[in-house]
């Protein structure tokens, strides 16, 4: 199972379904557990959060999109750095070699 230490998150559903996330303080937990579905939940709260990736890159990232074309897919989250105005590619679709 894959974990990740990542800030203590009270999670909740919106009426609406969307996942709110509330990030408190670092402690390890199971990925599935705080975001169930990494296109529904991940890749919606890391675009509505780029400053969490950001403190762990040591950069100043804004949200430039979500589900961008990039040539002939399509990348989850793009992140422009503010300071250097560098982009960050988020695509978080899990891989399996045989």
């Amino acid at each position: 199972m894959s974990r990740l230490s990542l800030p203590l998150a009270l999670v909740c559903r919106s009426a609406e379904g969307i996942l709110r996330v509330k990030v408190e303080s670092l402690v390890e937990v199971p990925l599935r557990e705080v975001w169930p579905d990494e296109a529904r939940d991940f890749t919606l709260w890391l675009a509505e959060h780029p400053e969490h990736l950001g403190r762990a890159l040591q950069m100043d990232l804004e949200l430039e999109g979500v589900e961008v074309d990039v040539g002939p897919f399509s990348a989850d989250v793009v992140l422009r750095d503010a300071n250097t105005e560098h982009l960050v590619v988020v695509e978080s679709r899990r891989f399996s070699v045989r």
